[in-house]
């Protein structure tokens, strides 16, 4: 779309299996003032939807690699939408870079902007947050951020706590300082790449980590939509990770139903030790509706393995039998906090 504004929509209707399907599509500035968000939205023409997902995909990708699973659930009755994180995709400005310092902050607002714009449109609908890999991060620390936003979440190949988050910050942090926050990080993926790859025998490329499908990896190294981190997205993205490995995440995250899955050969989750973690310290914190599923070799993206179909099946049915039919009258979706707070905080984080 080469129109950016405030709020700009397009419309398109399709058809899929004998039914309407709409796909819209809008842009909206982004928090930190920097360039505009894109993002999408797919539903059937159908009335009584079920609910809401929001869908935030992972680090160096963006949202037309989850289409397939976008246009699914809509087929089965939910409102689907997803974002191109800042720095990813269609919304960047300055590829691989989430802004200013805290620039996670400013994406958790996108975040929220995104799925405030959808129950503008769709009031009364619960929502579920969809989060892999970098997006389970926004979307554990969404949750604390803005409790009672969601009434359901799912996180695809996330991380556990980690001793070496904290000095690999401090060290990003300091490189930031050296080079300039948006240098190309190419170098530390690199590094980061060929680690994940350790145990992977004569891997197709650089990325054979996220995938064992060949045709997926070729396919992701050749995609123009996707690019590589600058030096400070990778300081702002371990910001992240410390804010959601330690007690007080924990026991700030809101009571609410919570599906964790990963494949057992995702070095990103230490081979099924990550989410394990995560799900047993939330147990021990006292959430009640959880559940785990480890898929036995499969490796970073196990809806891109080729058991997709039987992940999507599991997370349909986990989806219908979590996901309320409707949000309380009085609670029309727009927010649970205190708007005003919300809006004070949003004015801080412009100035800083």
């Amino acid at each position: 779309m080469a129109v950016i504004g405030r709020n700009v929509r397009r419309r398109r209707w399709e058809m899929r299996g004998g039914e309407r399907m709409e796909r819209r599509v809008w842009r909206r500035e982004s928090a930190n003032g920097n360039g505009s968000i894109y993002s999408v939205l797919y539903r059937e023409e159908r009335c009584g939807a079920r609910g809401i997902v929001c869908i935030l995909h992972g680090m160096q990708s963006h949202s037309d690699r989850y289409r397939f699973l976008a246009e699914h659930l809509s087929a089965r009755g939910y409102i689907v939408t997803l974002l191109d994180l800042q720095g990813h995709g269609r919304s960047a400005n300055a590829e691989g870079s989430f802004g200013p310092e805290r620039g996670w902050d400013y994406m958790l607002h996108d975040i929220r902007r995104n799925i405030l714009q959808v129950r503008k449109w769709f009031p009364g609908l619960p929502l579920c947050l969809f989060g892999h890999s970098m997006g389970s991060f926004l979307a554990r620390l969404f949750c604390v951020r803005f409790p009672g936003e969601a009434d359901a979440l799912l996180l695809s190949g996330t991380a556990g706590p980690s001793p070496l988050y904290a000095p690999v910050y401090r060290f990003m942090t300091a490189q930031a300082k050296l080079f300039g926050e948006d240098t190309d990080a190419k170098l530390y993926g690199r590094l980061l790449s060929r680690y994940f790859n350790r145990h992977i025998k004569d891997p197709v490329n650089l990325g054979a980590w996220c995938c064992s499908m060949a045709e997926v990896c070729l396919s992701y190294e050749d995609d123009p939509l996707s690019s590589s981190f600058t030096i400070g997205a990778y300081r702002d993205m371990l910001y992240g990770l410390i804010q959601i490995s330690g007690e007080e995440w924990f026991r700030k995250m809101p009571d609410i139903p919570i599906l964790l899955f990963s494949g057992g050969s995702d070095p990103v989750g230490e081979y099924g030790i990550g989410p394990t973690m995560v799900y047993a310290l939330l147990k021990a914190s006292g959430h009640h509706d959880l559940k785990l599923r480890i898929y036995p070799g499969k490796r970073h993206e196990t809806l891109n393995e080729d058991i997709r179909w039987e992940v999507v099946a599991m997370l349909e049915d986990w989806l219908d039998q979590h996901v309320p039919l409707r949000r309380s009258a009085a609670d029309p979706g727009s927010s649970r906090m205190d708007k005003g707070k919300t809006e004070e905080r949003e004015g801080a984080l412009r100035e800083r």
